[in-house]
């Protein structure tokens, strides 16, 4: 599948809801913080204020974050039900794209109805 690695992580109080690794991902505990600063960080506001101004514009914060580097692609995605929530999953870069947001986005809606 590729996915090397998901997480549940509470942006707010910077802490791992749920972590689990099919293999060993460096820096796990800085994904944790970047969850954080991508989607709660002093920088984030200036940012979405710019979007919010953009023609199509449904809501002030983005909703999933895809960072593709030369050896890993990090999918980041906000629970719709709770802002303060962040899926993190880690694909090889060899991952089709398509696939690991599809697999991702399933992975929180299953994660948001087992919440509910």
């Amino acid at each position: 599948s590729g996915c090397l690695a998901m997480g549940y992580v509470d942006v707010v109080e910077q802490r791992w809801v749920a972590l689990h690794e099919e293999e060993s991902v460096p820096s796990t505990e800085h994904l944790r913080q970047a969850a954080g600063d991508l989607f709660r960080g002093n920088r984030v506001a200036p940012i979405n204020g710019v979007f919010e101004q953009a023609p199509g514009a449904q809501g002030p914060a983005p909703r999933e974050l895809l960072m593709v580097f030369d050896s890993l692609v990090h999918v980041l995605q906000r629970s719709p039900d709770d802002p303060d929530r962040v899926l993190v999953a880690v694909f090889r870069s060899s991952a089709n794209l398509g696939v690991a947001l599809i697999k991702t986005r399933a992975a929180l809606e299953a994660l948001t109805a087992s919440e509910a």
